[in-house]
């Protein structure tokens, strides 16, 4: 079986000048995630301490050294990820502006039924408490802990605290099925006899 891959999506140029609040939270979402077997992918992979830009400085792939690095790249591999991850992670907590790619990154999740899981406070004002965000998103939290709760169940990862089930030998699979026979007859009986008892009612009235 395959390592599920979460997506963790979520403002970046609003970020440009203060890098941390675009990485940290990242970080600290692989580092947790990979504690429990699953991987993480960040939009901002390979550029760990290169100093974040507006969008609008992007350029196209004409002429361009670094590929990733332009609008079409950028887009490309965003979107290869989103389409390839078993869920997405969106932190939309404290957000000032609408982050546009990280709303074309829940679309294009969205068509393809990718688990969505949405970090927002609904206490707060947010540019993006916004309805068809609100339906998109089956899975709200208000914040990275319950987001690690979420992809947990998700994927039926253990977290702290929670009793690994047991699982049942032949024997005991045999004796439980043969319990549920048992009861299904039963069942069946009583649905009969009811029957015929309301039969007999009408009958003799």
């Amino acid at each position: 079986m395959r390592t599920p891959l979460v997506y963790l999506a979520g403002p970046i140029t609003e970020h440009a000048g203060n890098d941390e609040e675009a990485w940290d939270w990242r970080f600290e979402a692989r580092e947790r995630l990979g504690d429990i077997g699953i991987a993480a992918l960040l939009p901002l992979r390979g550029e760990e301490g290169s100093p974040i830009v507006g969008g609008g400085e992007l350029v196209r792939s004409d002429g361009c050294s670094d590929p990733f690095k332009t609008i079409n790249g950028t887009l490309a591999r965003d979107l290869w990820d989103v389409a390839r991850c078993d869920a997405i992670i969106f932190n939309l907590l404290d957000a000032q502006e609408v982050s546009i790619g990280t709303m074309i990154e829940l679309g294009a999740s969205a068509v393809r039924q990718i688990p969505r899981i949405l970090i927002s406070d609904p206490e707060q004002a947010n540019p993006h408490h916004y309805g068809w965000v609100q339906e998109l998103c089956p899975f709200w939290v208000n914040d990275l802990d319950a987001a690690m709760d979420a992809c947990a169940h998700l994927f039926k990862h253990d977290t702290p605290g929670t009793a690994k089930p047991r699982v049942m030998s032949g024997k005991e699979f045999d004796a439980w099925l043969e319990v549920q026979k048992r009861s299904d007859k039963a069942a069946e009986d009583a649905f009969h006899s009811a029957g015929r008892g309301g039969l007999d009612r009408c009958g003799s009235s």
